[in-house]
């Protein structure tokens, strides 16, 4: 799907790709990898991939990039049924 994404598509596409991988949080991790690699890639579409970087923090607890591994803990759903 993220090679599917462009500004027109992006509300459509960044709500399918939320529901598809939530609430794995490998698949969150993986799916964040693949946007950063994807930003550096194609910089002309980096402030969209940002904008699904955003998107996804916002359902995780944490999601971050130190330039090797992606991190991401509990998403809100999960922290809602503790």
């Amino acid at each position: 799907m993220l090679n599917k994404l462009t500004i027109e598509k992006f509300d459509t596409l960044s709500h399918k790709i939320l529901e598809a991988i939530l609430p794995n949080v490998e698949m969150i991790r993986e799916v964040a990898r693949m946007v950063h690699e994807k930003a550096i890639r194609e910089p002309n579409f980096a402030e969209m991939y940002a904008r699904l970087c955003s998107l996804l923090n916002k359902d995780c607890s944490v999601v971050t990039y130190d330039g090797t591994v992606c991190h991401a803990t509990r998403t809100k759903r999960e922290r809602e049924s503790t």
